[in-house]
């Protein structure tokens, strides 16, 4: 019967917390690579096209190899 009139005790959640604690560091981790990732292939995207498919090593690079290919007849 002494229960019945006692205190209740509170649960001990320091457990908890340092799992919850873990999770939204994981979490965090995860967006901050996805973040990273979208951003490469923003890059990625954003350097390519025409430019760098042109030579720099030569003056005319637009003409393309066309003026080189086949037997030259």
């Amino acid at each position: 019967m002494g229960a019945m009139f006692s205190k209740p005790k509170m649960p001990d959640t320091s457990k908890q917390e340092a799992v919850m604690a873990k999770q939204e560091e994981r979490l965090q981790q995860q967006e901050t690579e996805k973040t990273q990732q979208l951003m490469a292939r923003r890059r990625a995207v954003g350097r390519g096209g025409m430019a760098s498919l042109l030579s720099p090593d030569r003056p005319n690079a637009e003409q393309g190899l066309q003026s080189t290919l086949g037997t030259g007849m």
